[in-house]
Protein backbone atom coordinates (compact mmCIF):
# COMPACT_ATOMS: atom_id res chain seq x y z
CA UNK A 1 0.00 0.00 0.00
CA UNK A 2 1.16 3.12 -1.22
CA UNK A 3 1.94 6.15 1.47
CA UNK A 4 -1.21 8.52 1.72
CA UNK A 5 0.32 11.55 0.57
CA UNK A 6 1.88 10.17 -2.55
CA UNK A 7 -1.43 8.54 -3.28
CA UNK A 8 -3.19 11.75 -2.56
CA UNK A 9 -0.49 13.57 -4.76
CA UNK A 10 -1.14 11.04 -7.79
CA UNK A 11 -4.91 10.97 -7.63
CA UNK A 12 -5.13 14.96 -7.71
CA UNK A 13 -2.44 15.31 -10.72
CA UNK A 14 -4.38 12.24 -12.40
CA UNK A 15 -7.75 13.91 -11.95
CA UNK A 16 -6.33 17.51 -13.14
CA UNK A 17 -4.85 16.05 -16.09
CA UNK A 18 -7.81 14.04 -17.37
CA UNK A 19 -10.29 17.14 -16.62
CA UNK A 20 -7.97 19.71 -18.54
CA UNK A 21 -8.06 17.61 -21.47
CA UNK A 22 -11.34 17.85 -23.23
CA UNK A 23 -10.76 21.44 -22.47
CA UNK A 24 -7.36 21.21 -24.25
CA UNK A 25 -9.02 19.75 -27.57
CA UNK A 26 -11.58 22.14 -28.03
CA UNK A 27 -9.21 24.46 -28.66
CA UNK A 28 -7.13 22.34 -31.01
CA UNK A 29 -8.34 22.54 -34.94
CA UNK A 30 -9.67 19.34 -34.53
CA UNK A 31 -12.30 20.79 -31.73
CA UNK A 32 -12.85 24.12 -33.94
CA UNK A 33 -13.76 22.12 -37.16
CA UNK A 34 -15.05 19.12 -37.96
CA UNK A 35 -16.54 18.49 -34.36
CA UNK A 36 -20.01 16.50 -35.97
CA UNK A 37 -17.71 13.87 -37.21
CA UNK A 38 -15.42 13.61 -34.27
CA UNK A 39 -18.57 13.38 -31.76
CA UNK A 40 -20.14 10.27 -34.23
CA UNK A 41 -16.57 8.53 -34.03
CA UNK A 42 -16.51 9.56 -30.59
CA UNK A 43 -19.67 8.16 -29.56
CA UNK A 44 -19.67 5.04 -31.94
CA UNK A 45 -16.04 4.11 -30.75
CA UNK A 46 -18.12 4.92 -26.97
CA UNK A 47 -20.71 2.55 -27.78
CA UNK A 48 -18.03 -0.60 -28.27
CA UNK A 49 -16.40 -0.01 -24.94
CA UNK A 50 -20.07 0.09 -23.49
CA UNK A 51 -21.44 -3.14 -24.94
CA UNK A 52 -17.89 -4.70 -23.76
CA UNK A 53 -18.51 -3.49 -20.35
CA UNK A 54 -22.39 -4.15 -19.84
CA UNK A 55 -23.30 -6.61 -17.32
CA UNK A 56 -26.74 -8.41 -17.63
CA UNK A 57 -28.23 -5.32 -19.99
CA UNK A 58 -27.51 -2.55 -16.91
CA UNK A 59 -25.45 0.32 -18.00
CA UNK A 60 -23.26 1.95 -15.57
CA UNK A 61 -25.08 4.06 -12.75
CA UNK A 62 -22.82 7.26 -12.70
CA UNK A 63 -22.61 9.06 -9.38
CA UNK A 64 -24.96 6.35 -8.09
CA UNK A 65 -22.62 3.69 -8.89
CA UNK A 66 -19.97 4.99 -6.62
CA UNK A 67 -22.16 4.93 -3.77
CA UNK A 68 -22.49 1.50 -4.66
CA UNK A 69 -19.34 0.45 -4.82
CA UNK A 70 -19.21 2.08 -1.15
CA UNK A 71 -22.14 -0.18 0.36
CA UNK A 72 -21.87 -3.39 -2.32
CA UNK A 73 -19.42 -5.84 -2.82
CA UNK A 74 -16.36 -4.79 -4.30
CA UNK A 75 -16.05 -7.43 -6.47
CA UNK A 76 -17.94 -5.49 -9.15
CA UNK A 77 -15.89 -2.42 -8.25
CA UNK A 78 -12.59 -3.56 -10.27
CA UNK A 79 -10.03 -1.16 -11.10
CA UNK A 80 -10.27 -1.92 -14.87
CA UNK A 81 -14.64 -1.80 -14.89
CA UNK A 82 -13.32 2.05 -13.70
CA UNK A 83 -10.93 2.69 -16.31
CA UNK A 84 -13.60 1.89 -19.50
CA UNK A 85 -16.17 4.16 -18.09
CA UNK A 86 -13.24 6.68 -17.26
CA UNK A 87 -12.86 6.29 -20.95
CA UNK A 88 -16.10 6.51 -22.23
CA UNK A 89 -17.21 9.01 -20.12
CA UNK A 90 -14.12 10.84 -21.81
CA UNK A 91 -14.75 10.33 -25.09
CA UNK A 92 -18.74 11.80 -24.96
CA UNK A 93 -16.84 14.66 -23.11
CA UNK A 94 -14.80 15.49 -26.12
CA UNK A 95 -17.77 15.68 -27.98
CA UNK A 96 -19.87 18.36 -26.60
CA UNK A 97 -21.72 19.30 -23.66
CA UNK A 98 -23.41 16.22 -22.42
CA UNK A 99 -20.83 15.21 -20.12
CA UNK A 100 -18.79 17.30 -18.13
CA UNK A 101 -15.10 16.65 -17.52
CA UNK A 102 -15.26 15.97 -14.19
CA UNK A 103 -16.96 12.77 -15.22
CA UNK A 104 -13.57 11.09 -16.75
CA UNK A 105 -11.84 12.47 -13.86
CA UNK A 106 -13.72 11.07 -10.79
CA UNK A 107 -13.81 7.54 -12.47
CA UNK A 108 -10.19 7.54 -13.50
CA UNK A 109 -9.64 8.68 -10.07
CA UNK A 110 -11.43 5.69 -8.61
CA UNK A 111 -9.84 3.13 -10.68
CA UNK A 112 -6.23 4.28 -10.04
CA UNK A 113 -7.12 4.46 -6.16
CA UNK A 114 -8.61 1.08 -6.25
CA UNK A 115 -5.55 -0.17 -7.65
CA UNK A 116 -3.22 1.39 -5.12
CA UNK A 117 -5.80 0.57 -2.50
CA UNK A 118 -4.86 -3.49 -3.36
CA UNK A 119 -7.06 -5.93 -3.48
CA UNK A 120 -7.40 -6.54 0.43
CA UNK A 121 -8.16 -3.32 1.11
CA UNK A 122 -11.18 -3.13 -1.38
CA UNK A 123 -12.92 -5.25 0.85
CA UNK A 124 -13.36 -2.59 3.44
CA UNK A 125 -15.73 -0.14 3.79
CA UNK A 126 -14.00 2.68 5.06
CA UNK A 127 -10.89 2.03 2.89
CA UNK A 128 -13.61 2.33 0.03
CA UNK A 129 -15.41 5.66 1.55
CA UNK A 130 -12.20 7.31 1.85
CA UNK A 131 -11.59 6.07 -2.36
CA UNK A 132 -14.84 8.12 -3.64
CA UNK A 133 -14.48 11.12 -1.19
CA UNK A 134 -10.86 11.33 -2.92
CA UNK A 135 -11.79 10.81 -5.53
CA UNK A 136 -15.33 13.05 -6.17
CA UNK A 137 -12.97 15.91 -4.75
CA UNK A 138 -10.03 15.74 -6.90
CA UNK A 139 -12.72 15.35 -9.79
CA UNK A 140 -14.72 18.69 -9.13
CA UNK A 141 -11.85 20.79 -8.20
CA UNK A 142 -10.16 19.89 -10.50
CA UNK A 143 -13.54 20.45 -13.17
CA UNK A 144 -14.62 23.56 -11.72
CA UNK A 145 -11.76 25.06 -10.29
CA UNK A 146 -13.46 25.05 -6.96
CA UNK A 147 -11.86 23.19 -3.93
CA UNK A 148 -13.68 24.40 -1.50
CA UNK A 149 -16.89 23.03 -2.88
CA UNK A 150 -15.08 20.06 -4.23
CA UNK A 151 -14.98 19.09 -0.78
CA UNK A 152 -18.29 19.45 0.33
CA UNK A 153 -19.63 17.36 -2.81
CA UNK A 154 -18.76 13.84 -0.73
CA UNK A 155 -19.96 15.08 2.02
CA UNK A 156 -23.54 16.07 1.39
CA UNK A 157 -23.72 13.27 -0.63
CA UNK A 158 -23.12 11.42 2.56
CA UNK A 159 -19.75 9.20 1.53
CA UNK A 160 -18.27 9.14 4.61
CA UNK A 161 -14.69 7.82 5.02
CA UNK A 162 -11.51 9.85 6.40
CA UNK A 163 -11.72 13.41 4.97
CA UNK A 164 -7.72 14.37 4.93
CA UNK A 165 -7.41 12.49 1.87
CA UNK A 166 -10.28 14.40 0.15
CA UNK A 167 -9.04 17.71 1.25
CA UNK A 168 -5.68 16.77 -0.51
CA UNK A 169 -6.72 15.21 -3.40
CA UNK A 170 -9.12 18.49 -3.73
CA UNK A 171 -6.19 20.75 -3.26
CA UNK A 172 -3.58 19.01 -5.89
CA UNK A 173 -6.31 18.81 -8.24
CA UNK A 174 -6.77 22.60 -8.33
CA UNK A 175 -2.95 23.78 -8.52
CA UNK A 176 -2.13 20.94 -10.74
CA UNK A 177 -5.37 22.01 -13.17
CA UNK A 178 -4.51 25.50 -13.09
CA UNK A 179 -1.26 25.19 -13.55
CA UNK A 180 -1.89 22.96 -16.68
CA UNK A 181 -4.65 25.15 -17.81
CA UNK A 182 -2.08 28.10 -17.99
CA UNK A 183 0.55 25.77 -19.30
CA UNK A 184 -2.29 25.32 -22.37
CA UNK A 185 -3.23 28.96 -22.83
CA UNK A 186 -7.06 28.32 -21.60
CA UNK A 187 -9.47 31.12 -21.34
CA UNK A 188 -10.34 31.50 -17.68
CA UNK A 189 -14.04 29.44 -16.82
CA UNK A 190 -15.77 33.00 -16.95
CA UNK A 191 -13.90 35.35 -19.44
CA UNK A 192 -12.92 38.73 -18.10
CA UNK A 193 -15.91 40.95 -17.45
CA UNK A 194 -18.29 38.12 -16.92
CA UNK A 195 -20.06 38.28 -14.63
CA UNK A 196 -18.37 41.62 -14.06
CA UNK A 197 -18.54 44.63 -11.33
CA UNK A 198 -22.04 45.18 -11.15
CA UNK A 199 -22.46 41.54 -9.81
CA UNK A 200 -21.30 43.17 -6.26
CA UNK A 201 -24.60 42.42 -4.22
CA UNK A 202 -24.03 45.22 -2.01
CA UNK A 203 -24.61 47.32 -5.43
CA UNK A 204 -28.19 45.43 -6.35
CA UNK A 205 -31.59 46.76 -5.89
CA UNK A 206 -34.41 45.11 -4.53
CA UNK A 207 -35.46 43.50 -7.81
CA UNK A 208 -32.34 42.15 -8.60
CA UNK A 209 -33.09 39.84 -5.23
CA UNK A 210 -36.52 39.55 -6.63
CA UNK A 211 -35.70 37.73 -9.19
CA UNK A 212 -34.12 35.07 -7.51
CA UNK A 213 -37.80 33.38 -6.91
CA UNK A 214 -38.45 32.69 -9.93
CA UNK A 215 -34.55 31.64 -10.65
CA UNK A 216 -34.92 29.46 -7.78
CA UNK A 217 -38.09 27.96 -8.99
CA UNK A 218 -36.85 27.05 -12.28
CA UNK A 219 -34.04 25.11 -10.87
CA UNK A 220 -36.30 23.26 -8.71
CA UNK A 221 -38.32 22.46 -11.43
CA UNK A 222 -35.74 21.49 -13.80
CA UNK A 223 -34.29 19.21 -11.29
CA UNK A 224 -37.69 17.26 -10.40
CA UNK A 225 -38.20 16.97 -14.19
CA UNK A 226 -34.55 15.50 -14.26
CA UNK A 227 -35.18 12.97 -11.38
CA UNK A 228 -38.50 11.78 -12.88
CA UNK A 229 -37.02 11.57 -16.78
CA UNK A 230 -33.85 10.12 -15.60
CA UNK A 231 -35.96 7.18 -13.52
CA UNK A 232 -38.04 6.56 -16.83
CA UNK A 233 -35.06 6.64 -19.09
CA UNK A 234 -32.84 4.22 -17.05
CA UNK A 235 -36.01 1.60 -17.18
CA UNK A 236 -36.95 1.80 -20.70
CA UNK A 237 -33.19 1.48 -21.57
CA UNK A 238 -32.51 -1.33 -18.99
CA UNK A 239 -35.55 -3.37 -20.59
CA UNK A 240 -34.90 -2.51 -24.20
CA UNK A 241 -30.74 -3.37 -22.91
CA UNK A 242 -32.17 -6.85 -21.70
CA UNK A 243 -33.99 -7.76 -24.74
CA UNK A 244 -32.08 -6.15 -27.63
CA UNK A 245 -28.81 -5.35 -25.97
CA UNK A 246 -27.16 -3.84 -29.30
CA UNK A 247 -30.64 -1.30 -29.27
CA UNK A 248 -30.20 -0.78 -25.81
CA UNK A 249 -26.52 0.91 -25.97
CA UNK A 250 -27.23 2.40 -29.35
CA UNK A 251 -30.22 4.13 -28.67
CA UNK A 252 -28.49 6.92 -26.31
CA UNK A 253 -25.83 7.25 -28.67
CA UNK A 254 -28.02 7.98 -31.24
CA UNK A 255 -30.14 10.13 -29.35
CA UNK A 256 -27.17 12.72 -28.50
CA UNK A 257 -25.67 12.01 -31.74
CA UNK A 258 -29.03 13.72 -32.75
CA UNK A 259 -28.96 15.88 -30.55
CA UNK A 260 -25.57 17.49 -31.80
CA UNK A 261 -26.45 17.46 -35.63
CA UNK A 262 -30.16 19.14 -34.96
CA UNK A 263 -29.02 21.95 -32.58
CA UNK A 264 -25.30 22.57 -32.70
CA UNK A 265 -25.20 25.11 -29.89
CA UNK A 266 -25.30 21.65 -27.40
CA UNK A 267 -22.09 20.78 -29.08
CA UNK A 268 -20.62 23.64 -26.84
CA UNK A 269 -18.79 21.81 -23.55
CA UNK A 270 -20.86 22.82 -20.13
CA UNK A 271 -17.94 25.78 -19.06
CA UNK A 272 -18.19 27.43 -22.47
CA UNK A 273 -22.22 27.27 -22.73
CA UNK A 274 -22.32 28.44 -18.99
CA UNK A 275 -20.31 31.48 -20.13
CA UNK A 276 -22.13 32.48 -22.98
CA UNK A 277 -25.53 31.99 -20.52
CA UNK A 278 -23.73 34.78 -17.71
CA UNK A 279 -22.78 37.08 -20.79
CA UNK A 280 -26.21 37.20 -22.05
CA UNK A 281 -25.09 35.73 -26.03
CA UNK A 282 -28.43 34.02 -26.25
CA UNK A 283 -31.66 35.42 -27.00
CA UNK A 284 -34.55 33.93 -24.79
CA UNK A 285 -35.65 31.47 -28.37
CA UNK A 286 -32.03 30.42 -28.35
CA UNK A 287 -31.88 29.89 -24.56
CA UNK A 288 -35.38 28.16 -24.25
CA UNK A 289 -33.86 25.14 -27.23
CA UNK A 290 -30.50 25.13 -24.69
CA UNK A 291 -32.32 24.27 -21.88
CA UNK A 292 -34.22 21.92 -23.92
CA UNK A 293 -30.83 20.31 -25.70
CA UNK A 294 -28.92 20.62 -22.59
CA UNK A 295 -31.66 18.67 -20.34
CA UNK A 296 -32.45 15.92 -23.08
CA UNK A 297 -28.43 15.36 -23.77
CA UNK A 298 -27.53 15.42 -19.34
CA UNK A 299 -30.67 12.62 -19.12
CA UNK A 300 -29.29 10.57 -22.17
CA UNK A 301 -25.48 10.70 -20.88
CA UNK A 302 -26.37 9.88 -17.13
CA UNK A 303 -29.27 7.61 -17.52
CA UNK A 304 -28.70 5.41 -20.76
CA UNK A 305 -24.93 5.65 -20.71
CA UNK A 306 -23.79 6.48 -16.89
CA UNK A 307 -21.33 9.01 -16.54
CA UNK A 308 -20.55 10.58 -13.31
CA UNK A 309 -20.14 13.98 -15.59
CA UNK A 310 -23.14 15.30 -15.32
CA UNK A 311 -22.60 17.89 -12.40
CA UNK A 312 -20.96 20.91 -15.40
CA UNK A 313 -24.58 20.14 -17.18
CA UNK A 314 -26.56 20.29 -14.29
CA UNK A 315 -25.21 23.69 -13.26
CA UNK A 316 -25.09 25.10 -16.77
CA UNK A 317 -28.61 23.84 -17.04
CA UNK A 318 -29.66 25.84 -14.06
CA UNK A 319 -28.13 28.50 -14.84
CA UNK A 320 -29.73 28.92 -18.44
CA UNK A 321 -32.80 27.64 -16.80
CA UNK A 322 -32.68 30.74 -13.61
CA UNK A 323 -31.76 33.15 -16.43
CA UNK A 324 -34.53 32.34 -18.65
CA UNK A 325 -37.44 32.17 -15.49
CA UNK A 326 -35.80 35.46 -14.66
CA UNK A 327 -35.96 37.88 -17.42
CA UNK A 328 -40.01 37.21 -17.03
CA UNK A 329 -39.53 39.82 -14.28
CA UNK A 330 -37.59 41.78 -16.22
CA UNK A 331 -34.24 41.90 -14.71
CA UNK A 332 -31.25 39.39 -16.57
CA UNK A 333 -27.96 39.01 -15.51
CA UNK A 334 -25.79 36.34 -13.91
CA UNK A 335 -26.98 36.40 -10.14
CA UNK A 336 -30.16 34.67 -11.17
CA UNK A 337 -28.50 32.53 -13.50
CA UNK A 338 -25.95 31.12 -10.57
CA UNK A 339 -28.96 30.99 -8.55
CA UNK A 340 -30.59 28.98 -10.63
CA UNK A 341 -27.57 26.55 -10.97
CA UNK A 342 -27.62 26.51 -7.34
CA UNK A 343 -30.68 25.84 -6.64
CA UNK A 344 -30.56 22.55 -9.66
CA UNK A 345 -27.72 21.12 -7.76
CA UNK A 346 -30.02 21.30 -4.66
CA UNK A 347 -32.29 19.47 -5.95
CA UNK A 348 -31.26 17.10 -8.43
CA UNK A 349 -28.21 16.14 -6.45
CA UNK A 350 -28.76 16.83 -2.91
CA UNK A 351 -25.65 19.24 -2.69
CA UNK A 352 -26.91 22.74 -1.91
CA UNK A 353 -24.40 24.06 -0.17
CA UNK A 354 -21.52 22.71 -3.16
CA UNK A 355 -23.79 24.27 -5.28
CA UNK A 356 -23.25 27.78 -3.38
CA UNK A 357 -19.60 27.22 -3.36
CA UNK A 358 -18.92 27.02 -6.55
CA UNK A 359 -20.99 30.06 -7.82
CA UNK A 360 -19.00 31.91 -5.23
CA UNK A 361 -15.43 30.52 -6.10
CA UNK A 362 -16.35 31.11 -9.91
CA UNK A 363 -16.90 34.76 -8.91
CA UNK A 364 -15.78 35.73 -5.23
CA UNK A 365 -18.61 37.41 -4.55
CA UNK A 366 -20.16 37.02 -0.80
CA UNK A 367 -23.57 38.26 -2.33
CA UNK A 368 -23.64 35.35 -4.69
CA UNK A 369 -23.13 32.78 -2.31
CA UNK A 370 -25.95 33.92 0.51
CA UNK A 371 -28.48 34.36 -2.24
CA UNK A 372 -27.41 30.64 -4.07
CA UNK A 373 -27.02 29.51 -0.47
CA UNK A 374 -30.61 30.16 0.38
CA UNK A 375 -32.11 29.05 -3.13
CA UNK A 376 -30.24 26.11 -3.05
CA UNK A 377 -31.56 24.98 0.00
CA UNK A 378 -35.18 25.59 -0.14
CA UNK A 379 -35.20 23.94 -3.77
CA UNK A 380 -33.70 20.69 -2.03
CA UNK A 381 -36.48 21.40 1.09
CA UNK A 382 -39.10 21.46 -1.79
CA UNK A 383 -37.84 18.71 -3.62
CA UNK A 384 -38.14 16.35 -0.73
CA UNK A 385 -41.46 17.10 -0.29
CA UNK A 386 -42.27 16.68 -3.95
CA UNK A 387 -40.49 13.69 -5.09
CA UNK A 388 -38.69 12.46 -2.71
CA UNK A 389 -34.93 11.71 -2.51
CA UNK A 390 -31.72 13.25 -4.69
CA UNK A 391 -30.54 11.02 -7.43
CA UNK A 392 -28.39 9.16 -5.66
CA UNK A 393 -30.94 7.48 -3.10
CA UNK A 394 -33.20 7.02 -6.05
CA UNK A 395 -31.17 4.72 -7.72
CA UNK A 396 -29.55 2.95 -5.09
CA UNK A 397 -33.04 2.35 -3.90
CA UNK A 398 -33.84 0.81 -7.44
CA UNK A 399 -31.14 -1.55 -6.88
CA UNK A 400 -31.89 -2.68 -3.81
CA UNK A 401 -29.70 -0.68 -1.31
CA UNK A 402 -31.59 2.02 1.06
CA UNK A 403 -29.27 4.70 2.22
CA UNK A 404 -29.90 7.15 5.20
CA UNK A 405 -27.70 9.82 6.21
CA UNK A 406 -24.43 7.53 4.18
CA UNK A 407 -25.47 4.48 5.97
CA UNK A 408 -27.04 1.34 4.65
CA UNK A 409 -30.34 0.60 6.19
CA UNK A 410 -29.77 -3.21 5.84
CA UNK A 411 -26.69 -3.24 8.17
CA UNK A 412 -28.60 -0.58 10.70
CA UNK A 413 -31.41 -3.13 10.77
CA UNK A 414 -29.32 -5.98 12.19
CA UNK A 415 -28.11 -3.81 15.15
CA UNK A 416 -30.30 -3.10 17.92
CA UNK A 417 -30.35 0.29 20.27
CA UNK A 418 -28.63 -1.70 23.14
CA UNK A 419 -25.67 -2.84 21.11
CA UNK A 420 -24.95 0.63 20.48
CA UNK A 421 -25.77 2.59 23.68
CA UNK A 422 -23.96 3.82 27.02
CA UNK A 423 -24.99 3.10 30.22
CA UNK A 424 -22.73 4.68 32.38
CA UNK A 425 -25.40 7.84 32.32
CA UNK A 426 -26.58 10.38 35.31
CA UNK A 427 -30.38 9.95 36.53
CA UNK A 428 -32.14 12.75 38.04
CA UNK A 429 -35.86 13.03 39.33
CA UNK A 430 -38.09 15.49 38.35
CA UNK A 431 -38.11 17.62 41.80
CA UNK A 432 -34.26 18.00 42.25
CA UNK A 433 -33.60 21.77 42.86
CA UNK A 434 -30.99 23.34 40.32
CA UNK A 435 -28.57 23.50 43.20
CA UNK A 436 -27.98 19.66 43.61
CA UNK A 437 -28.61 19.27 39.51
CA UNK A 438 -25.33 21.24 39.17
CA UNK A 439 -23.72 19.12 41.82
CA UNK A 440 -24.56 15.87 39.64
CA UNK A 441 -23.75 17.43 36.45
CA UNK A 442 -19.90 18.28 38.28
CA UNK A 443 -19.53 13.98 38.69
CA UNK A 444 -21.75 13.32 35.47
CA UNK A 445 -19.49 11.83 32.59
CA UNK A 446 -22.05 13.55 30.03
CA UNK A 447 -23.74 17.49 29.77
CA UNK A 448 -26.90 15.65 29.73
CA UNK A 449 -29.33 14.42 32.53
CA UNK A 450 -31.96 12.19 32.25
CA UNK A 451 -35.40 13.64 34.61
CA UNK A 452 -37.74 10.40 36.14
CA UNK A 453 -40.56 10.54 37.72
CA UNK A 454 -40.73 9.01 41.46
CA UNK A 455 -41.33 5.81 39.42
CA UNK A 456 -38.50 5.66 37.45
CA UNK A 457 -40.23 6.53 34.27
CA UNK A 458 -38.70 9.23 31.82
CA UNK A 459 -39.79 12.99 32.03
CA UNK A 460 -36.80 14.24 30.07
CA UNK A 461 -33.43 15.22 29.50
CA UNK A 462 -31.72 18.87 30.80
CA UNK A 463 -28.76 19.33 29.16
CA UNK A 464 -25.83 21.16 31.14
CA UNK A 465 -26.20 24.77 29.27
CA UNK A 466 -29.82 24.90 30.47
CA UNK A 467 -29.10 24.02 34.37
CA UNK A 468 -26.27 26.34 33.82
CA UNK A 469 -28.51 29.30 32.83
CA UNK A 470 -30.96 28.88 35.25
CA UNK A 471 -28.35 28.70 37.95
CA UNK A 472 -27.15 32.25 37.00
CA UNK A 473 -30.45 33.69 36.78
CA UNK A 474 -30.86 36.23 39.86
CA UNK A 475 -33.79 35.59 42.62
CA UNK A 476 -36.49 37.85 43.04
CA UNK A 477 -36.34 40.56 45.62
CA UNK A 478 -37.02 39.18 48.75
CA UNK A 479 -37.79 35.40 47.96
CA UNK A 480 -35.82 32.29 47.83
CA UNK A 481 -32.84 31.78 45.49
CA UNK A 482 -34.12 30.56 41.98
CA UNK A 483 -31.61 27.73 42.78
CA UNK A 484 -33.89 26.22 45.32
CA UNK A 485 -37.23 27.14 43.94
CA UNK A 486 -36.39 25.69 40.10
CA UNK A 487 -37.05 22.26 39.75
CA UNK A 488 -35.67 19.60 37.27
CA UNK A 489 -39.43 19.11 35.77
CA UNK A 490 -39.56 23.11 35.72
CA UNK A 491 -36.26 23.57 33.39
CA UNK A 492 -37.92 20.84 30.87
CA UNK A 493 -41.31 22.96 30.56
CA UNK A 494 -39.04 26.40 30.13
CA UNK A 495 -36.91 24.67 27.70
CA UNK A 496 -40.03 23.99 25.48
CA UNK A 497 -38.50 20.95 23.77
CA UNK A 498 -38.58 17.08 24.76
CA UNK A 499 -36.62 14.45 23.73
CA UNK A 500 -38.25 11.70 22.18
CA UNK A 501 -36.60 8.41 23.66
CA UNK A 502 -36.17 4.79 21.59
CA UNK A 503 -36.46 1.41 23.33
CA UNK A 504 -33.46 -0.82 23.52
CA UNK A 505 -34.97 -3.68 21.73
CA UNK A 506 -35.52 -0.95 18.76
CA UNK A 507 -33.08 -1.64 15.73
CA UNK A 508 -30.79 1.51 14.76
CA UNK A 509 -32.69 2.69 12.00
CA UNK A 510 -35.30 4.19 14.25
CA UNK A 511 -31.78 6.62 14.86
CA UNK A 512 -32.14 7.43 11.02
CA UNK A 513 -31.99 11.73 10.81
CA UNK A 514 -32.81 12.05 14.92
CA UNK A 515 -29.20 13.03 15.52
CA UNK A 516 -29.90 16.38 13.29
CA UNK A 517 -32.30 17.78 15.87
CA UNK A 518 -30.09 16.77 18.97
CA UNK A 519 -27.06 15.39 19.94
CA UNK A 520 -27.89 12.63 22.21
CA UNK A 521 -31.22 10.17 22.54
CA UNK A 522 -32.14 8.64 25.59
CA UNK A 523 -32.77 4.76 25.74
CA UNK A 524 -35.29 3.49 27.29
CA UNK A 525 -36.50 -0.17 28.37
CA UNK A 526 -39.43 -1.66 29.81
CA UNK A 527 -42.02 0.86 31.19
CA UNK A 528 -40.11 4.05 29.82
CA UNK A 529 -37.41 3.33 32.56
CA UNK A 530 -34.04 5.01 31.38
CA UNK A 531 -31.23 2.33 30.29
CA UNK A 532 -28.92 4.58 28.89
CA UNK A 533 -27.97 7.20 25.86
CA UNK A 534 -26.84 7.01 22.78
CA UNK A 535 -24.87 9.03 20.74
CA UNK A 536 -24.18 9.60 16.55
CA UNK A 537 -20.59 8.71 17.61
CA UNK A 538 -21.66 5.27 19.12
CA UNK A 539 -24.10 4.41 16.36
CA UNK A 540 -21.22 4.97 13.89
CA UNK A 541 -18.66 2.92 15.86
CA UNK A 542 -21.46 0.03 15.90
CA UNK A 543 -21.74 0.38 12.10
CA UNK A 544 -18.42 0.06 11.38
CA UNK A 545 -18.11 -2.75 13.36
CA UNK A 546 -20.95 -4.43 11.70
CA UNK A 547 -19.58 -3.61 8.22
CA UNK A 548 -15.83 -4.93 9.30
CA UNK A 549 -17.59 -8.19 10.56
CA UNK A 550 -20.00 -8.51 7.55
CA UNK A 551 -16.85 -8.11 5.20
CA UNK A 552 -14.43 -10.01 6.60
CA UNK A 553 -17.00 -12.77 7.25
CA UNK A 554 -17.71 -12.90 3.11
CA UNK A 555 -14.01 -13.04 2.46
CA UNK A 556 -13.98 -16.12 4.30
CA UNK A 557 -16.79 -17.90 2.86
CA UNK A 558 -16.02 -20.79 0.66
Amino acid sequence: MNPLPLRVLAIGALAASVAVLPQWLWRTPMGKGGLVHVASFSLVAALAVLLASRRGGRPFQGLPGLLRHVHASPSDGKPESWFRRSLLSLMVAITGGSVGPEGAAIEVSQGFASRLQGSSARWFEPFRRTDVATSLAAGVAAAFHAPFAAVMVPLELGVGGRMLPAVGGALVSFLVSRALWDLAGLPPLLPAGVPGPQLSALQWELDRWVSLVPAAAAGLVLGCAFLLFHGQAAKSVITLASRRPLLGAAVPAVVLVALYLSFPPSLLPAPQALSRVLSEAWNPDLLGSLVAAIFLGVVMASAGIGSAGILWPLFTLGAAGGWLAASWTGVTGPFPALAGAAALWGAAIGAPVAGALIAFELTRDPGVLAGCLACAWLAKEARQKLVGGPLVERVLEELGIEVRDGRSIAVLSALKVRQAMVADHAVVGEHEPVAKLQQILADSKYPFLCVITAAGKYVGLLTADVVHAAAREPSREGGAPLQELLEAKDLIYRAGVRVQPVRMEDSLVVTSGVFHRTPVVPVVGEELRVAGLLFDHNVRIAYEQEVARRSLAFRVTP
